[in-house]
């Protein structure tokens, strides 16, 4: 039976598309920087005590995560490698790194979204990391909210909180973050803060990012954002954004998590498509129009309009229900 990639591949597949292996870290700065040191063993810890994941299912991978549970439910989730159904999960907050007492959490979740059941053994895998908080509001969280911080001002060289999502084997999936219909057939990072935006780049695969006022497509190495706002302050304000390459300074500090990553983990990594993010290509990303190539494979689960035949309007009627 075919089974979801392992987080270890996840982590390499992102760090091959960044190309770190060509530009290694000194062993010696990995040593000298205690941020760097404190993500590999909080990494390594999850690789440790979260093998095995079920499917709808979330593991507390590194101190310190702080969980809201459903009413009349009270499972031990409080120690690396506890695992609980997602479905027993209301709300989640993992917390920033804090050097001085070893934290920066992590939790993993094995999750079905849309997959159908007769892929048992493929999932969704989301990477929850940093200081961000996630309210599970359809309690498969097919549909979600979530925001993420700014970071610690100590460990600039960090990425920025948030979560990293990847489909199995690059079928394509949906489902809803702040009101926004989101379906990869890839690997994408995610963030958002309130009154703000909803930020997706795409790392590998392709994207469709949707409102009720239109879509956008990425390419890889591409950028989108929504515009947060309305009573919750986390609800879609317009249509997505063009695309924008990437801002390169923060793939950068991208490479450094993953390279420490790569240094606790002894999976091989896997290659990764050469990105092209020149939004001004054939990518022309209007608002409604996405970029009309490259999506020949999508199937769309949510009126089932898209046909994956390059002609996806965008007209933003797929709530992604």
């Amino acid at each position: 039976m075919q089974t979801s990639r392992p987080l270890s591949i996840i982590i390499a597949a992102i760090a091959a598309w960044f190309g770190v292996f060509s530009v290694l870290v000194p062993a010696n700065a990995q040593a000298d920087d205690p941020c760097r040191v404190l993500v590999t063993q909080a990494l390594q810890t999850l690789q440790d005590q979260c093998s095995n994941l079920e499917r709808n299912s979330a593991c507390y991978g590194h101190k310190q995560l702080t969980t809201t549970f459903v009413p009349n439910q009270t499972p031990k989730f409080d120690t690396s490698g506890d695992k609980v159904a997602i479905k027993q999960i209301k709300s989640l907050l993992t917390l920033p790194i804090n050097l001085s007492d070893g934290t920066w959490g992590l939790a993993l979740l094995k999750l079905q979204a849309n997959l159908p059941d007769t892929l048992p053994g493929q999932n969704v895998t989301f990477l929850v990391y940093g200081n961000t908080s996630i309210d599970n509001v359809s309690g498969d969280m097919r549909v979600f909210y979530f925001s993420s911080g700014l970071g610690v001002p100590t460990c600039t060289q960090l990425p920025e909180d948030g979560i990293v999502v990847q489909s199995p084997n690059h079928v394509q999936v949906s489902f809803t973050a702040n009101g926004v219909t989101i379906q990869i057939a890839s690997t994408i990072f995610m963030r958002a803060q309130p009154n703000k935006t909803l930020d997706i780049t795409l790392l590998e695969g392709h994207a469709t990012i949707s409102t009720a006022a239109g879509s956008q497509t990425l390419l890889p190495g591409q950028m989108v954002s929504v515009t947060m706002g309305g009573k919750s302050k986390i609800e879609p304000i317009g249509a997505p954004h063009k695309p924008v390459k990437y801002d390169p300074k923060k793939a950068e500090k991208l490479n450094d998590v993953v390279h420490a990553v790569q240094h606790s983990d002894d999976a091989k990594p896997t290659k990764a498509p050469v990105p092209n993010a020149n939004p001004n290509g054939k990518g022309k990303g209007d608002d409604n129009q996405g970029d009309g190539k490259g999506n020949g494979d999508n199937q769309s689960d949510g009126n089932g309009k898209d046909k994956g035949d390059g002609k996806d309007k965008g007209d933003g009627k797929d709530k992604g229900h």
